[in-house]
C-alpha cells in the first residue's frame, strides 16, 4: 500500500507540473520569464542541480537562452570542454531525440561530442511544428540507478512537449502581429508619401513612425550642407533648433551619417569610434536617454556612378537624413523591434528623399516645360503661346504697382496705463467694476498684508520703548555729578539716538510701503479689465504682479502693428525716399468690408517675438477715431503700409526674390 500511495502522490505531482506549464504556455509571457519560470518548476520537480534552455540563433547556432545555476556546474569553463559540450547540444538538436549523457563520457561513434561535467546529464529536444528549435538539459546528480535515469529519460520529453505549445502560441501571436505591423506600415507608407514638403514630411515620419516602432521618442534629421539638421520630434509640433539637446542630437547624428554606419547604444561604448563616443556623450549629457539608435538614411546609389567614388564619398553623396530613435525607461527593446525599424527605415529614405528633391529642385518644372517648348516649336500655337509668355514678363517688369507691407495688430488707445501691485499681499479691497470711469489719484484697489503690519506695530514699540529710554538717561544726565558714570550715560544716549535714528528710517520704508497697498488711478479713463471684481477680490498677488488696466477712451486712439521682421527693410527704404510717416491703410475683423486710412507714427527700435508671427517689430499708426464704427480695445486689424511704386513682378513674386537671396545666393 505505502508504494502504491506514493506512485499515486508522484502521478498527481506530475500531472499538476504539466498543467502549470499548460497554464503558463497559454500565458503572454516573455521568453526569458517562460523559460525561467519552465526550469524552476522542472527542476524543484527533479531536484537537479542546474538546467538550462538552448535556442537556435539567427545563425543556426545554439545559444544560452536561460539557465537556472548553470555558473555554478564545474567542467565547463575551460574552453576545450565547452566545445565537448556544444557539440553534444548539437547532436540532441541534429537527432531530435532525448538522451543521457554519463559523467565525464564522450558520445559513442562521435568524439568531439561529451559530456565534461561530473554530472548526469538529461537532453531533449525543443520542437517547434516538428523542427527542433532548441535543447533541454538538466544537470542530475551522479550515481541514480538504471531505473531512475529511464525515469528521467521519460520524463523530460514528455515535458518538452506541454513547452512546445508556448512556441506554437507564441508563433501565432507573432503571426498575427505581422499581419498588424503590414497594415500599419502599409498606412504609415501612405502618409509619409502624401506630402512632397519636406517639414511636412518629416513630422508624419516623426510621429507616425514612432507609434509603429514603439519607442519613446523618434526624431528627423535632415542633410543639408553636409551636416544633419533635427527638422523633425515626435510629439513636439514646435521645437528650439538652438537649445542644447537639439544642437548636440544633430551633432550625433552628424556624426553617425558620415560614418555610413547605424548606432546602436544600450549602455555599452566599447566599440564606438572616438568621434561618435565623443558626440553621444555629450547628448547624453543633455538628455535622460538610456537606449540610443542612429539610423543614416540613404538613397540607393546609381551603379554607373559609384564606379569612380570610395565607399564613404558614395555614402555622403546619397544621403537623406538620419533616424534617431531613444528609450527613457529601460533598454530592453519591444518584441519584433529591430523587424520594424528596418520597415519604418526603408519607408522613410524614399518618402524623404522624394520630399527633399522635390523642394530642393524648385526650378525643375519651369525647366521641363521651356523644354516641352522646345520640342513643340514647330507646332502652329506654339509661337503664340511664346509670345503670351513673353508679353506677360514684359507687363510684370515695366508695369508699376503699389508696393505694400502687411501686418497684424490691434486697435488701442493711445493713454492707457496698466497697474502692478508694488508689494506683496492679499487683494481686501476693490472698488472699480468693468467700465467704471475713474479719476486721477482714485482709490481702486487695497492689498492686505498682515506681515507689514506687525513689523510697522513691532517698529513703533520699539521706537517708544527707545524713545522713552533716552529721555530717562538724559534727565538722569542733568543730576549726575560723577565723571565715569557721565561718560557711559554720555555714550548710551549717542548709542540710543542712533537707534532712533534707524528705528525711523526703518519706519518710513515700511510706511511708504503701506502707503502702495493702495493702488490709485494715475490717469482720468475707464476700466477696461473685463470682471475686475471677481478677478482681484481675495487674490494674493505679488510684486509685479498686473491688477488691472486703466484706458483714456475718450482720448485718442492709435493701431499697434506688429510687422514682421523681414519687411523692416521695405519699411526703412520707403521712410528714406518718402518721408517717415508714410500712409497707411487698414480693415478691421469686425467690419472686413471697409477699409480706413492712417498715418505710420512711429517704429520701435528692438525686435522681440510674438507669438506664432516670430520675431516682430512694433509700429505705430495714428488714425482718426471718428471715423471708425466701434472703438474696442484690442480689437484686430489687418494693416498695409504704402512702401511707394514697384514692378508689377516685384510686388507679386518679392517673397520668391528675398527667399532666392536669403537662402540660395547667401549660401553659395
Amino acid at each position: 500500500m505505502g508504494e502504491s500511495a506514493e506512485t499515486a502522490q508522484t502521478q498527481h505531482l506530475l500531472r499538476d507540473l504539466v498543467e502549470e506549464i499548460r497554464a503558463l504556455a497559454g500565458a503572454q509571457l516573455d521568453p526569458k520569464e517562460f523559460y525561467g519560470q519552465f526550469l524552476n518548476r522542472v527542476s524543484g520537480m527533479l531536484g537537479s542541480k542546474a538546467a538550462a534552455v538552448w535556442l537556435e540563433n539567427g545563425e543556426g547556432q545554439l545559444s544560452l537562452e536561460c539557465h537556472r545555476h548553470l555558473s555554478s556546474v564545474e567542467g565547463l569553463a575551460d574552453t576545450a570542454a565547452a566545445t565537448r559540450h556544444g557539440r553534444l547540444l548539437e547532436q540532441v538538436r541534429d537527432k531530435g531525440e532525448a538522451m543521457l549523457a554519463a559523467p565525464e563520457s564522450a558520445v559513442p561513434g562521435n568524439g568531439e561530442a561529451g559530456n565534461p561535467t561530473g554530472y548526469l546529464l538529461v537532453l531533449a529536444p525543443l520542437k517547434n511544428h516538428r523542427q527542433t528549435v532548441g535543447v533541454i538539459e538538466v544537470f542530475q546528480p551522479a550515481g541514480k540507478s538504471a531505473e531512475i535515469q529511464r525515469g528521467y529519460l521519460a520524463f523530460l520529453p514528455k515535458i518538452c512537449e506541454v513547452a512546445e505549445e508556448y512556441l506554437k502560441n507564441r508563433t501565432l501571436q507573432e503571426f498575427d502581429d505581422s499581419q498588424t505591423i503590414w497594415g500599419q506600415l502599409e498606412q504609415f507608407s501612405q502618409a509619409a508619401h502624401s506630402s512632397l514638403r519636406r517639414r511636412e514630411t518629416a513630422y508624419k515620419i516623426a510621429n507616425e513612425g514612432r507609434r509603429i516602432i514603439q519607442c519613446d521618442r523618434l526624431s528627423v534629421a535632415i542633410w543639408r550642407s553636409g551636416r544633419c539638421r533635427v527638422e523633425a520630434i515626435s510629439g513636439q509640433d514646435v521645437f528650439d533648433h538652438r537649445s542644447n539637446v537639439v544642437r548636440q542630437l544633430s551633432q550625433l547624428a552628424t556624426c553617425v551619417a558620415k560614418m555610413g554606419e547605424p548606432l546602436w547604444y544600450t549602455g555599452d561604448k566599447s566599440d564606438l569610434s572616438p568621434q561618435i563616443e565623443e558626440a553621444l556623450d555629450d547628448f547624453l549629457d543633455q538628455s535622460q536617454s538610456r537606449m540610443v539608435t542612429v539610423l543614416p538614411l540613404q538613397k540607393p546609389s546609381k551603379k554607373d556612378d559609384d564606379e569612380p567614388k570610395s565607399r564613404q564619398q558614395r555614402g555622403a553623396s546619397n544621403l537623406v537624413g538620419a533616424l534617431i530613435l531613444e528609450q527613457f525607461r529601460d533598454t530592453k527593446l519591444p518584441s519584433g523591434f529591430r523587424r520594424r525599424v528596418d520597415a519604418v527605415q526603408q519607408i522613410s529614405t524614399l518618402a524623404l528623399a522624394n520630399a527633399v528633391e522635390h523642394e530642393g529642385h524648385f526650378l525643375a518644372p519651369l525647366s521641363r516645360a521651356i523644354g516641352n517648348v522646345a520640342m513643340l516649336r514647330h507646332r502652329p500655337w506654339a509661337k503664340i503661346a511664346l509670345a503670351i509668355l513673353l508679353v506677360v514678363i514684359l507687363l510684370l517688369v515695366f508695369v508699376p504697382s503699389d508696393f505694400e507691407v502687411e501686418g497684424r495688430g490691434t486697435l488701442e488707445p493711445i493713454q492707457r496705463h496698466d497697474l502692478f501691485a508694488a508689494v506683496d499681499g492679499i487683494v481686501h479691497k476693490v472698488h472699480i467694476r468693468h467700465g467704471d470711469i475713474v479719476k486721477p489719484g482714485q482709490l481702486l484697489v487695497e492689498l492686505k498684508n498682515s506681515d507689514l503690519e506687525r513689523n510697522i506695530a513691532d517698529l513703533k514699540g520699539q521706537q517708544s520703548a527707545t524713545a522713552e529710554r533716552h529721555k530717562t538717561v538724559t534727565f538722569t544726565l542733568l543730576r549726575e555729578r560723577d565723571a565715569s558714570e557721565l561718560r557711559r550715560l554720555h555714550g548710551e544716549r549717542a548709542q540710543l539716538k542712533e537707534t532712533l535714528d534707524s528705528l525711523k528710517i526703518q519706519l518710513e520704508k515700511y510706511e511708504t510701503k503701506m502707503k502702495q497697498l493702495k493702488v490709485r488711478s494715475p490717469l482720468s479713463g475707464k476700466v477696461v479689465t473685463w470682471d475686475v471684481h471677481d478677478l482681484l477680490m481675495g487674490r494674493p498677488v505679488v510684486r509685479g504682479d498686473m491688477l488691472l488696466s486703466v484706458a483714456d477712451v475718450e482720448g485718442e486712439w492709435e493701431l499697434e502693428i506688429q510687422m514682421p521682421e523681414d519687411r523692416m527693410g521695405h519699411l526703412v527704404r520707403a521712410q528714406l525716399a518718402l518721408g517717415e510717416k508714410l500712409p497707411v491703410t487698414f480693415i478691421m475683423a469686425m467690419e472686413p468690408g471697409v477699409t480706413y486710412e492712417g498715418v505710420l507714427e512711429k517704429i520701435h527700435e528692438r525686435a522681440q517675438v510674438h507669438g506664432e508671427a516670430g520675431n516682430t517689430v512694433l509700429i505705430r499708426v495714428s488714425i482718426d477715431k471718428n471715423k471708425l464704427p466701434q472703438l474696442r480695445r484690442g480689437a484686430t486689424v489687418i494693416a498695409k503700409v504704402h512702401c511707394g511704386r514697384r514692378s508689377l513682378g516685384y510686388v507679386w513674386f518679392h517673397d520668391l526674390f528675398e527667399f532666392v537671396q536669403s537662402r540660395i545666393l547667401f549660401r553659395l
